[in-house]
């Protein structure tokens, strides 16, 4: 999900990969996927790596969270719920489908409510089209946070970084410095190129 994560950074090369695949040659395709050496057990290769980044999520995911024991049918309609907040509901699905029926839940565990009166007003930025946290997500999270701001930015991908912004950059050193939130409705534009030209 790299490509959807950081745009910018992974379109191009995605795009490339594609037109490659689609003349007969996954070569490159199959290389972005690749995180590191295969791991082999025994194997005497000291750049094998084995990452177990699945298993963390996955225990920490299911373990912290709510207690999910969710039929097929209530995960079905899970997935319609989730598919009208986001497009990348088929790619999220599957951690909520990973926890039905997990087992292991320390008793005391965080579950919410999360919101509360702060000593100082919180800044939320949301991105249009984030593939994990919504914006709708970040202006439900700011009505539970009494003279929160919450700050957009149009573009795609995940996090406010995902492409430079000055007027992002701007709101947040007004923020740190000054304790200045942005008013209402403020959307920040970035300065890339999601599809930068050849002689870009």
């Amino acid at each position: 999900m790299m490509p959807e994560y950081a745009p910018y950074a992974s379109f191009t090369t995605l795009a490339q990969g594609l037109a490659q695949l689609a003349a007969g040659n996954g070569s490159s395709i199959y290389q972005m996927q690749l995180d590191s050496a295969p791991f082999e057990c025994g194997s005497s290769n000291s750049t094998s790596t084995y990452l177990n980044t699945l298993e963390v999520l996955v225990a920490v995911s299911c373990g912290d969270g709510v207690e999910i024991t969710d039929s097929v049918t209530e995960l079905q309609d899970y997935w319609t719920e989730l598919s009208s907040i986001s497009s990348f509901a088929d790619a999220m699905i599957w951690v909520r489908a990973t926890c039905a029926g997990w087992k292991v839940h320390r008793e005391d565990r965080f579950l919410g409510p999360v919101s509360g009166n702060t000593s100082f007003p919180l800044l939320f930025i949301g991105n249009t089209a984030d593939p994990v946290t919504p914006l709708a997500s970040a202006k439900k999270t700011s009505a539970g946070f009494p003279g929160s701001a919450v700050l957009t930015l149009n573009a795609p991908g995940h996090t406010s970084f995902t492409a430079s912004s000055t007027c992002i950059q701007s709101y947040i050193r007004s923020y740190f410095l000054n304790g200045t939130l942005p008013e209402d409705g403020i959307v920040c534009e970035i300065e890339a190129e999601l599809f930068p030209s050849a002689t870009s």
